[in-house]
């Protein structure tokens, strides 16, 4: 995560952080991009704004729902930087933009099942991959996969087969 911290005197410090799903952004892959905003206090604050390239082009909007936190939807370039600026002016830097790696989305609404869909980048679609799933110490799914020619790998993981908790 990346984080910067800036405010005016009459204003509270507001620490936010961007965490991309699947760990990076990378370069021409829509990526989900969690955040959470929080105050001097600890606790999560309501944060409104946009997202701005380096020519200062507003990319999107987003604001946080309960609790400070959020979604982002971005489709980065490589050798652009995106910065988040809030309804007060301040500015927040997004993560750096890598040019190869993987993008996950990981959907958990649905009852028996969990949905994965993953993209890479192109030098990395001849490549296998395996997708393994854990939760303390444990391995509970480990799946091998390659794209085949396709620019997106889809599957499902069940639940009943995994224990309650954070599963990583």
């Amino acid at each position: 995560s990346v984080k910067k911290t800036i405010g005016s005197k009459n204003s509270t410090k507001i620490d936010l952080q961007f965490f991309p799903e699947g760990g990076q952004l990378i370069s021409n892959l829509t990526a989900r991009i969690a955040f959470k905003a929080i105050g001097s206090n600890g606790l999560g604050i309501h944060v409104k704004g946009k997202i701005v390239d380096s020519n200062n082009k507003t990319i999107t909007t987003f604001k946080s729902r309960e609790h400070g936190s959020g979604i982002i939807t971005l489709k980065p370039l490589i050798n652009e930087t995106y910065t988040a600026v809030l309804s007060d002016k301040s500015t927040y830097e997004l993560p750096k933009v890598s040019s190869t790696g993987y993008s996950m989305f990981v959907n958990n609404i649905e009852l028996n099942n969990i949905k994965v869909k993953i993209q890479a980048s192109e030098d990395l679609r001849g490549e296998k991959f395996y997708v393994i799933g854990h939760s303390h110490k444990e391995k509970y799914y480990q799946g091998k996969f390659e794209f085949g020619g396709k620019l997106l790998v889809d599957f499902e993981i069940p639940k009943q087969k995994l224990p309650t908790g954070v599963f990583t």
